[in-house]
Formats: structure tokens, sequence, C-alpha cells
């Protein structure tokens, strides 16, 4: 498998685990650098790791049992 396969394969699981409520598998997939930013779908913008793996903690923590 390439490793855009092997990457999609790990975002899909990610995604999947986010919807049901557990943020840490997709947090893993993102840069943690100072300079990474969100713009979340629920109004929310974020800069910094420390602020957007929370607001991600927070986003995954509304979906429950991948609803």
């Amino acid at each position: 498998m390439s490793a855009w396969g092997e990457f999609s394969d790990q975002r899909y699981w990610a995604i999947e685990r986010f919807v049901n409520g557990d943020a840490g598998p997709y947090k893993q997939l993102w840069s943690h650098a100072d300079d990474v930013t969100i713009f979340g779908g629920w109004g929310a913008y974020e800069q910094g790791w420390d602020a957007v793996s929370r607001r991600l903690d927070w986003a995954a923590s509304r979906f429950g049992e991948g609803k």
C-alpha cells in the first residue's frame, strides 16, 4: 500500500473515532506547531496546538455513537 493509502486509512479510522467522541487519533494527524490553526464548523477559531487540541476535544465530545 502506498504512503497515501496508509494515511487515508488512518484518517478514515481517526474520523470514525472522532464522531464517536474520541479526538485522540484525529489529533495525532494534526500539526502540533505553534502556528497550527482551526476554523471550526461551530464558529470557533483557535491558534496554537494547546488551543486547537482543546477545541478538537470539545468538538468530538459533541458527537456520540457516530451521530
